[in-house]
């Protein structure tokens, strides 16, 4: 049979009406530019800009005078969390004069410029098109963050480090009972409290880009007041790091940078006589350690002149007369001495008496250590150990016999022994362990904390535990340790007076008082 098509004639026929109603629209609409119409552009903004998206936003208003900007991507680099200083649009000029040199002019008149490509769109193919909306899935995650006050994120962060220690004391309690259904309820929510707990530790966790994003524009400025030409790169900026870790590291790394720029880059002409290229090179670079962060930062300079410190430390009396030579540990020991200083004149750059004792005291302050590797003419490499949270710490207890329990951070021991009943001697007549290829010298924790007087022989001690910062490995004799929990680390007010040798106090699963050891503070106390 025939089929019945006046229906389908009736639908095609509306929509030629609807098209030629389309084309009379687009015919009136004359102020509308053509998609061929045009110039494509496309800026890349330079790596070493302090901030891109401010920079992308600069191109645009220049731009903006001279024609209209179709087809911009994306769209508001400014509101765009994933905007990688790549920038491309359309631009019709109002000029018939404005041409590509123009534009490209226009747009490193910006600043901070890597490339800029001008094409025409008639030459270009494809033709740009109207990037499609996102699907939900494909919305990016910075349209679903929101603002939290830090403050109340350190509370909550409180609240849920003291629900650790509460866990221990309820999973001791439930042990010493029979019950086998609470024991498994205990055990539960123990899982859920160590999972709450993580999640809100890593909450506060921000990248150490964060703090990289700044250093460019300082060592730019430190590159300029010295006449010297400074290639600086960053390495690792995606590794995250506990928001206030992250505070505590900004001043210690612009000091070492200004430090590099001055101190260790050598002038183009010296740079040129030794083989190297005339821009210094200076590395910023983090690492993830374990249970730490390592931010290293790294010149291909002159190196530290050894010589020199030394003989500015015999001056001042830092060190005696029989030394002949400096290693890096001991070198870094006399550099960390308030105000001294190798500059001949002050400058903005260094000579003012704020020198590595203020970045080795931020460091310590948040638990960190800091460690120097210097070669002549070679360079020179700074290295920070930060730990990733302030918050919580993993520790060694100790029973230092004298009814005090210690904690050793575990990023600081090395090993654990047991200790004979007779150890060695050291050159100059201490006692010494034997630990394969090295002999550390053994030392009472509890002598060494300020409590128990030292004994000798190590009168009642079995055990110990072999320390090591910057290279330096001593070992803390003790009766006794008590396991390796994870520790919520409360801080210690400065007081007066008090030793500086301990890094906050803790609250056990039995409900005592742990004071947490700062190893790098008590190394240092210790005499070499």
């Amino acid at each position: 049979a025939d089929p019945d098509v006046a229906e389908a004639l009736a639908g095609l026929a509306a929509l030629v009406a609807v098209r030629d109603d389309a084309r009379a629209t687009t015919a009136d609409a004359a102020d509308e530019p053509s998609a061929s119409e045009g110039l494509l552009v496309r800026v890349t903004i330079a790596p070493v800009a302090a901030l891109p998206a401010v920079r992308a936003f600069m191109v645009l208003q220049r731009l903006g005078a001279l024609g209209a900007l179709h087809d911009v991507r994306p769209a508001d680099p400014m509101q765009d969390a994933r905007f990688d200083g790549t920038l491309a649009f359309r631009i019709v000029p109002s000029s018939p004069a404005t041409d590509a040199d123009a534009v490209a002019a226009a747009v490193r008149a910006a600043g901070e410029i890597a490339d800029v490509r001008v094409e025409s769109v008639a030459e270009t193919s494809p033709a740009p098109s109207t990037p499609e909306p996102a699907s939900p899935a494909a919305v990016p995650a910075a349209g679903r963050q929101v603002r939290i006050d830090a403050a109340r994120l350190d509370a909550l962060l409180d609240l849920a480090a003291e629900l650790v220690p509460a866990r221990g004391r309820v999973a001791a309690a439930a042990a010493r009972g029979a019950d086998a259904l609470l024991a498994g309820a205990v055990a539960d929510a123990g899982r859920l409290i160590g999972a709450l707990h993580e999640q809100v530790l890593e909450s506060r966790l921000v990248p150490v880009g964060e703090v990289f994003e700044r250093m460019p524009r300082l060592v730019r400025d430190a590159a300029r007041a010295t006449g010297k030409r400074i290639e600086l790169t960053t390495e690792g900026g995606d590794v995250a790091v506990d928001r206030a870790v992250l505070d505590a590291l900004a001043d210690p790394l612009g000091h070492l940078l200004r430090n590099a720029v001055d101190h260790g880059i050598e002038a183009a002409d010296a740079r040129r006589a030794a083989g190297k290229p005339e821009a210094g090179r200076v590395t910023l670079r983090a690492v993830r350690a374990r249970d730490a962060v390592e931010v290293a930062v790294v010149d291909d300079g002159r190196g530290v002149d050894a010589a020199r410190v030394l003989e500015r430390a015999r001056a001042r009396g830092l060190v005696g007369a029989d030394v002949t030579a400096l290693d890096d540990a001991r070198l870094l020991a006399v550099l960390a001495n308030p105000g001294f200083s190798t500059a001949e004149r002050v400058t903005a750059v260094s000579g003012r008496g704020v020198g590595m004792d203020a970045v080795l005291a931020r460091v310590r302050a948040v638990g960190g250590t800091l460690a120097l590797h210097t070669a002549a003419g070679e360079g020179t490499t700074w290295t920070l150990r930060l730990p990733l949270t302030l918050a919580v710490t993993r520790a060694l207890l100790a029973d230092a016999g004298d009814g005090a329990t210690y904690a050793l951070p575990l990023a600081h021991v090395r090993e654990t022994l047991d200790l004979p009943p007779e150890p060695e001697s050291d050159a100059d007549g201490r006692p010494a362990l034997r630990v394969r290829d090295r002999l550390p010298v053994v030392g009472l924790l509890g002598a060494a904390v300020g409590g128990a007087p030292e004994r000798s022989p190590l009168r009642g001690c079995r055990e110990a535990a072999v320390v090591e910062v910057a290279g330096r490995r001593v070992a803390l004799a003790v009766p006794a340790f008590g396991g390796q929990p994870d520790l919520v680390v409360k801080r210690l007010p400065d007081v007066r007076g008090a030793l500086r040798i301990f890094g906050g106090a803790t609250i056990l699963d039995t409900g005592a008082v742990a004071l947490i050891v700062d190893v790098p503070a008590l190394l240092s106390r210790l005499s070499p």
